[in-house]
């Protein structure tokens, strides 16, 4: 209700956007886990579209938590709202190398490809973004959101019913390499049962279940569960 208020006040007193926007600059980054401060910060920038502070301050709150639901929820926001996909690769590069576990930033690219892109994906690209994940497998071949990054490409109604495993070898290739350089790799076996299944490779595939089996134990019943419906 304060928040409303404060909003109610800026709008009936005509007070400044742009010293708002300043003001919440600061509370901000001392608050940046609070909803509220998020949303009146929303309808100030959509009111006053004046977007010029958001990616200083955004960065500001990715140096204090790189996981900020809030804030990547707000980026999204900003970046539809005011059309500013220019620059947006090489910052989630510049986010990745700083963690390149940092799943929110793994979504977020899949969310400025998928927005940019066409429905119907020239290979080509999109050999270009398994390469980018490569890189840094080769520094952390134990990294799961690479893997769930490439996953998502087969399983995402946009674009799997035009494209296939099949259409991408070097996929099979390297996890077949990753699995002999470490055979403890779970996250390897299991991008690669999803590749033998899309193959028809049912001996194969219930081989896998049964490795996942002992070295991802956590979720031994799912991948007896899998080996049951091949």
């Amino acid at each position: 209700m304060a928040w409303y208020i404060r909003r109610k006040c800026v709008e009936t007193l005509k007070i400044d956007y742009e010293a708002e926007l300043k003001w919440l600059n600061i509370v901000g980054i001392e608050n940046q886990k609070n909803y509220q401060l998020w949303h009146h910060r929303k309808i100030i920038l959509d009111l006053s579209e004046i977007y010029k502070y958001e990616n200083d301050f955004l960065l500001g709150v990715f140096t204090l938590d790189s996981k900020n639901f809030h804030a990547w929820c707000h980026r999204i926001w900003t970046i539809r709202r005011f059309n500013l996909f220019d620059g947006e690769y090489e910052f989630i590069k510049l986010m990745l190398d700083k963690d390149c576990r940092n799943n929110s930033a793994w979504n977020y690219r899949y969310f400025i490809f998928s927005y940019t892109t066409e429905d119907t994906i020239n290979p080509s690209i999109l050999k270009k973004e398994f390469d980018f994940c490569f890189n840094y497998l080769n520094d952390i071949p134990k990294n799961e959101s690479p893997f769930n990054y490439i996953r998502g490409f087969f399983t995402e109604t946009k674009y799997k019913d035009h494209i296939k495993y099949q259409d991408f070898p070097e996929l099979k290739e390297t996890m077949i390499k990753m699995i002999n350089e470490d055979d403890t790799n779970y996250h390897a076996y299991s991008l690669l049962l999803e590749i033998y299944q899309s193959e028809g490779q049912k001996e194969k595939c219930k081989e896998l279940c049964e490795i996942l089996q002992k070295i991802d134990v956590i979720r031994k019943k799912y991948w007896i569960w899998r080996q049951q419906r091949i």
